[in-house]
């Protein structure tokens, strides 16, 4: 009421530590190629930075989390799971994905943004013809909504479920898929301690005699799960 005291959005924290982790790795080069510019900035950007990521995106999906490696989403406990094979729904796939949302929604009160999964899987799914309940007898050919609505053959699929932007990546394993929310750091973000660090040395191995040097590429990094509800993997896809 006017003139009254407003009440507190009490929030209750609970101290949690999560460890920062070195990643990175290096590549052997030449003198002659480190002497052109040009070319070993490419080399750098297209080869060693781009393993660096996939190593991140590795750790970030499915880090175990013991020794140097981060805790990975889906090796978090807390996060939701289901078991496609023991959906009982007409939509089968396409239905346990609704699902996976609907629970983020009700336990994390979060709306996931994205859909990661094997491209197998994502093949499986765009192709099949029988996500949809319907008998032939009654008149009725069971169609894949995804199929139709992208045009047939006319047009490729776009990569998107019940709104969902699908991510079809070989850093989760065929028969699983994540549904989360990824972006905005609600739920889930990189903390960088160090950014990316380069060197070069010819200490390595026989590389002085052999007029080579190595180029590494380092980041140092945390990987904090605020909500583990907001995130579900179904198995058995």
């Amino acid at each position: 009421a006017e003139g009254s005291a407003l009440g507190e959005s009490a929030l209750a924290f609970t101290e949690r530590t999560e460890d920062i982790k070195k990643i990175g790795g290096f590549l052997p080069v030449t003198e002659e190629l480190l002497a052109d510019v040009a070319t070993v900035q490419g080399y750098i950007d297209s080869r060693l930075r781009t393993m660096v990521n996939l190593s991140l995106t590795d750790q970030i999906m499915a880090g175990s989390g013991s020794g140097a490696n981060l805790t990975g989403i889906l090796n978090k406990s807390g996060i939701n799971t289901f078991d496609y094979s023991s959906f009982a729904g007409d939509l089968n796939r396409l239905g346990q994905i609704y699902q996976a949302i609907t629970e983020i929604r009700k336990d994390a009160f979060v709306e996931a943004d994205s859909i990661v999964m094997h491209p197998s899987d994502w093949y499986q799914i765009v192709t099949s013809v029988g996500d949809l309940a319907g008998t032939d007898s009654a008149g009725y050919t069971s169609k894949n909504p995804l199929f139709v609505v992208a045009g047939g053959f006319g047009a490729d699929v776009s990569p998107r479920i019940w709104g969902l932007k699908v991510v079809p990546s070989t850093v989760i394993a065929e028969g699983t898929a994540l549904v989360g929310k990824f972006g905005g750091g609600d739920a889930a973000q990189v903390v960088m301690r160090e950014g990316v660090d380069l060197a070069v040395s010819d200490s390595h191995s026989d590389f002085f005699a052999k007029n080579q040097l190595a180029i590494r590429l380092t980041m140092r990094l945390g990987f904090v799960i605020y909500r583990p509800t907001a995130f579900c993997s179904i198995t058995n896809v």
